[in-house]
């Protein structure tokens, strides 16, 4: 989370006063309860699964988990690439396509490699430090408590190998405050992880360890109440400025689900109350008009399920509540059209995914998610970059690399995002002779380098062309025309 405060409280931000911590903690109170009430959701426990003593069903039918994992597949199931290149070209991004998009000025766009090969710059150390920790764990995780929280960040630090290399951390925004000016610019003024332990003896205490923009210090208090806080010798961490990297969802930093939790609990309701009225359908009460049941018939009744010596005149029905299973469904069905109208992403049970449906339809239905997904990646752009940065920093001082700027770079995300290949193949083919074939070949998602596929069909075609004159014999049947026309020619002329 991050909290405002006013840069005159903190003079020096290497010994913190006790009064500032026992202010930020008190302020993280209600957040911290809210964010947990988010975490509660998503795992599904908002409700208790099961059946109670009164024969009733609970159960929670979690659209909330569904939401935030199906959007981060959409902009995130594929890791995140970095294009070093300087020389950098743009064209409009097709939602109906999938492309790899990157941000520049701004906008999404779709990203385009060009192979200028004396223009790349070498970004390889940080990219090296990326694939030892697999960074696209921590991508993912970015992801995830994004769309839980709307808001999380991420820790840069050196790791403890006989070699380290910096390495990146992500705490759910629970535990940890990322401390700004409350000036217009926001500037960093330190970030701080707390949790609260227990030691052997059950004797609680807080433990903090605050990063500056120099130093890592460690700080503990074991009075809960006056927050009287000792802290330990610093340590340099070298990254260049406060080693935090944060991420918003959106503007509001509102999370996916915040806006459809009252939704699927709504919907969880009327599945348990649908599946209590089919419990109780099956444990009807069973009335007797006319006689009464002997007790020696009692057990053929509920043992064999038989019954005899009744009556003519009596009669014996269950008495059952009557309910209209078709408005349980139309209900539902609204709640869940609704639930994906709120979170902008698509209803894979959808009957229209079942059908034929065209490139155009494909692109509107996909239209929301698209635009959820530029938001993010728009925010998430801006975090990725400064966590280069970051390492660059790290590894310039270390000696590794030199310096590079993080405009010189391209964060390249893959929107995994279906198309409709036959109405796409269908384009090609009518605007054949009327378009260049590499901006043809560059709307077919499946080509990966338009103008060097374009090359190799125009060399197979004029050797087809080739190999067909040459099945003529040794002379071309065009060119012997073309010479009896001119002897002819001559003959007439010489008559005359």
């Amino acid at each position: 989370m991050i909290i405002y405060i006013d840069k005159k409280a903190v003079p020096d931000v290497e010994n913190i006063s006790n009064e500032v911590f026992k202010y930020l903690l008190e302020k993280a109170t209600p957040e911290i309860e809210r964010l947990n009430m988010l975490y509660q959701e998503y795992l599904g426990r908002g409700k208790r699964e099961g059946q109670t003593k009164d024969n009733e069903v609970k159960v929670n039918v979690n659209y909330c988990n569904y939401v935030v994992k199906i959007v981060r597949g959409f902009f995130l199931g594929e890791p995140v690439k970095y294009d070093n290149n300087e020389k950098k070209t743009e064209k409009a991004f097709f939602s109906s396509n999938p492309q790899e998009v990157s941000v520049k000025k701004g906008k999404v766009v779709a990203h385009e490699w060009e192979k200028v090969g004396d223009t790349k710059i070498d970004i390889s150390p940080v990219i090296d430090a990326y694939d030892k920790q697999i960074i696209s764990k921590v991508d993912s995780k970015i992801g995830k408590y994004l769309g839980i929280f709307g808001n999380v960040q991420e820790l840069t630090y050196a790791s403890d190998d006989e070699n380290p290399i910096p390495k990146s951390a992500v705490f759910m925004p629970q535990c940890c405050i990322l401390v700004q000016d409350n000036s217009i610019e926001h500037k960093n003024l330190f970030f701080m992880i707390f949790e609260q332990r227990e030691r052997i003896n059950h004797q609680k205490y807080y433990a903090v360890t605050v990063y500056t923009d120099k130093t890592e210090r460690e700080y503990e208090s074991s009075d809960l109440t006056t927050f009287m806080f000792t802290h330990a010798e610093a340590k340099e961490h070298y990254f260049g400025e406060v080693p935090c990297i944060n991420y918003d969802n959106d503007d509001d930093r509102q999370s996916d689900i915040e806006q459809i939790a009252s939704l699927s609990e709504a919907y969880s309701d009327l599945l348990s109350n649908r599946l209590t009225d089919k419990r109780k359908f099956i444990d009807a009460i069973l009335a007797i008009y006319g006689f009464e049941l002997p007790e020696n018939g009692k057990g053929d009744l509920f043992e064999n399920k038989i019954i005899d010596c009744i009556p003519t005149d009596a009669r014996i029905e269950y008495i059952q509540k009557i309910f209209d299973e078709a408005s349980v469904k139309i209900l539902g069905d609204d709640l869940v059209r609704d639930i994906h109208k709120m979170s902008f992403t698509v209803d894979m049970s959808d009957e229209a995914f079942s059908g034929n449906i065209t490139g155009v339809a494909l692109g509107m239905k996909f239209m929301p998610m698209s635009y959820l997904a530029k938001t993010k990646i728009l925010n998430m752009d801006e975090g990725l970059k400064k966590r280069f940065e970051l390492y660059n920093n790290w590894l310039v001082k270390k000696n590794v690399m030199k310096s590079v700027s993080k405009s010189e770079i391209d964060v390249v995300f893959t929107i995994d995002m279906p198309s409709n290949l036959k109405d796409l193949v269908d384009i090609v083919v009518a605007l054949q002779g009327r378009v260049d074939e590499a901006t043809l070949l560059s709307l077919l998602p499946f080509v990966k380098d338009p103008v060097e596929m374009a090359k190799t069909m125009e060399a197979k075609n004029k050797e087809k062309q080739k190999q067909y004159l040459d099945s003529f014999g040794k002379h071309n049947p065009l060119e012997e025309h073309s010479e009896g026309e001119e002897t002819e020619t001559h003959e007439e002329d010489l008559d005359e």
